[in-house]
């Protein structure tokens, strides 16, 4: 979670600072997404771990973040390194 909060979020231009994170249940799914709550608490992205919310959920270990009210619609994809750095892929 500190990581993801420090390293990934200040990279997501959609977001503002001050911004936390908090697992969510999708459906059935608990704690299936990670939810970005800004400094009213209120749900401003989703992040999906892993999985891609575009094609079935299939694990392909990326990281992907998008709008809440979009339900599966994604403004970037990351990738994590091993030295704990995110770094943007370019657009598919």
């Amino acid at each position: 979670k500190p990581q993801l909060e420090t390293q990934l979020l200040p990279q997501v231009p959609q977001l503002r600072s001050q911004s936390r994170l908090e697992l969510r249940s999708l459906g059935s799914r608990r704690d299936w997404i990670v939810a970005v709550l800004d400094h009213r608490s209120t749900v401003v992205a989703n992040i999906w771990l892993g999985s891609d919310p575009q094609h079935n959920w299939a694990y392909d270990g990326l990281i992907r973040i998008g709008p809440p009210s979009a339900g599966t619609g994604v403004w970037a994809t990351y990738q994590r390194y091993f030295d704990g750095s995110y770094r943007r892929l370019p657009s598919r």
